[in-house]
């Protein structure tokens, strides 16, 4: 007839779920412990979001200010484009660099100094004219402070 047979699994549930020491549940944590760690997930993803994400965001806002300021590309894709500069411009560019770039212009600031030294000295102001010679009418002298001549 009918003969009750038993799983060996039901007899015995270690053989089920392996040979351990370890207490059954002894992976789980309490409620508490879970909503401990959502609190913190939570309160963490907040301060990234308003802290550093809000700093990022006023730096760059800072940035795009500054560079708009000094009219200079905002990306640097428009650094790959071409500026649209005058050809005058990129003809002069192209001749200064023909001369030697900075350091002819160098050389040149260098000249324009030695000769306002050298003609700083030649110029002649009215006030040291009137004290040498007396009197002197300013409608005489031309804008650089030089005497013109008497007709």
């Amino acid at each position: 007839m009918v003969n009750s047979v038993i799983d060996n699994k039901l007899k015995d549930p270690s053989l089920a779920i392996g040979n351990t020491d370890s207490a059954l549940f002894a992976g789980l944590v309490s409620h508490g412990v879970s909503m401990a760690i959502e609190v913190y997930v939570d309160r963490r993803d907040n301060w990234i979001k308003e802290e550093v994400e809000g700093a990022s965001k006023l730096m760059d806002a800072d940035i795009t200010r500054l560079l708009q300021k000094l009219n200079l590309p905002g990306s640097l894709d428009a650094l790959d484009k071409p500026a649209g500069l005058p050809p005058s411009l990129l003809r002069r560019s192209e001749e200064i660099r023909s001369m030697g770039g900075t350091d002819a212009l160098q050389a040149l600031v260098d000249e324009v100094q030695t000769l306002g030294r050298l003609w700083g000295g030649l110029a002649v102001c009215p006030e040291e004219i009137e004290g040498a010679s007396g009197a002197v009418d300013p409608t005489e002298f031309n804008l650089s402070g030089i005497l013109l001549p008497r007709k």
